[in-house]
């Protein structure tokens, strides 16, 4: 293969690491941005100096950036994030059209809607759920599926990591709810024009992270998420734990998976798949067609060895999919920072006895002395607290090790505001 180059729109959150993992291939990595401005909860893991050049989307016309971007002859154009997946669907199938997704089911790709609508065609089992701007509709559809009474959730069709994700308890003032999210810019900086509104499913939830290349699809790492709820706000991670490829819903959760991505026109990328087994059978949360976030293929790497990135990546360059089965080569457990209600930072350095632990492999701490902080809301607020990344042969010794890095974080979160030392 000739041509040195590969696109990638959007490269923030993991998709920041694509530049790194295509120069050890001698892959020179272009940017292209969505818009101007990368989103705020995103901006501080972008670095234009990563990429040989940077386009921005809303810059140009859009046959004038595909006619420079064709100039480089790109091997593939990616997707780095969710909030590029609408543009990379967009321009791909325009400079690369034998290396993209049908655009045909371009925004089943992108938009929770309408993802749920092509599943669901395919004779997919589904969970129950509508999206809609209409009160009166959804009121119709509540009642069609026999839900009142019952819990729901309520979220954005097209944001990320737990956004705006509600919990309504049985299904009481919904309409508040919905009235509080419509029409209102969502963390990617999106209006919620309509909303998302499902039954709310109980099971064990999986992350399923995935390459595809020419239709075939290759399980990459299958976590297991642990979520709790605060202040009536579901989703919110308390730890995500890899799981080795022989779990009892290992060969459900990968065939449906893989039903799924079919179903969307998945053919070529990388998509993070979040599947929860219930006691009828596996039901779609939703996909991103792009890199699982928050740094995960980093410490994926060390966990089973490989990650969707390098994987993706080499298949481009092979010409075609690097397949192989995960195998899980030490227990890890990444464990979310989480505070309760709003309150500030004192005794930070108290954390440093999390390094004492034995399972401790790397913290990453994002707050600092005398913060105020706001009670943790989804993925993005978890991440701007910060988490510790457990790894070790013995899962106990892991599990007590997470009991210990809870006791030992709520001692640095108080209610009244002080004087910063430092």
């Amino acid at each position: 293969m000739n041509n040195n180059y590969m696109v990638v729109v959007d490269p923030y959150s993991s998709g920041a690491l694509y530049a790194d993992v295509l120069r050890e291939h001698d892959i020179h990595p272009i940017a292209v941005l969505s818009s101007k401005v990368p989103p705020e909860v995103y901006s501080k893991s972008f670095n234009p100096d990563d990429f040989d050049i940077v386009f921005i989307y809303d810059s140009h016309s859009e046959d004038e950036l595909i006619c420079s971007l064709k100039k480089f002859d790109p091997v593939a154009v990616i997707t780095g994030c969710e909030s590029g997946v609408k543009v990379a669907e967009l321009i791909a199938p325009k400079i690369i059209p034998e290396r993209s997704n049908p655009p045909e089911l371009a925004i089943a790709r992108w938009h929770k809607g309408e993802m749920y609508k092509a599943v669901k065609k395919e004779n997919l089992t589904t969970m129950r759920q509508i999206c809609s701007n209409s009160i009166s509709e959804i009121k119709k559809w509540i009642s069609l599926e026999n839900l009142e009474g019952e819990d729901l959730i309520i979220k954005p069709p097209a944001s990320a990591s737990t956004d705006s994700v509600t919990l309504v308890k049985n299904g009481e003032n919904w309409e508040k709810v919905f009235n509080d999210l419509i029409n209102v810019d969502n963390r990617l900086g999106i209006k919620n024009s309509n909303l998302m509104v499902q039954e709310f499913l109980k099971g064990q939830e999986y992350a399923v992270d995935v390459i595809s290349y020419e239709g075939r699809h290759s399980i990459c790492s299958i976590c297991l998420y642990n979520k709790i709820e605060i202040n009536g706000i579901i989703g919110i991670y308390e730890s995500l734990q890899w799981l080795s490829s022989d779990f009892d819903d290992f060969e459900v959760v990968t065939e449906y998976s893989f039903d799924v991505l079919n179903a969307l026109g998945v053919v070529y990328g990388v998509s993070h798949i979040e599947v929860m087994m219930t006691i009828n059978g596996p039901r779609l949360i939703e996909i991103g067609a792009r890199p699982h976030g928050g740094g995960h293929p980093k410490y994926c790497k060390k966990a089973v060895g490989d990650n969707q990135l390098d994987r993706m990546v080499k298949s481009y360059i092979k010409g075609e999919l690097v397949d192989k089965k995960y195998a899980l080569k030490s227990q890890m457990k990444v464990v979310f920072f989480i505070c309760e209600k709003k309150c500030y930072v004192s005794g930070l350095n108290k954390l440093n006895d999390i390094k004492k632990l034995d399972s401790f492999f790397e913290m990453c701490i994002n707050i600092k002395e005398g913060d105020m902080i706001a009670a943790t809301s989804d993925l993005f607020s978890s991440l701007s607290l910060g988490f510790v990344v457990l790894l070790h042969s013995d899962l106990e010794v892991i599990n007590k090790d997470c009991i210990a890095v809870r006791a030992i974080e709520k001692n640095i979160y108080i209610s009244k505001s002080f004087n910063r030392s430092v």
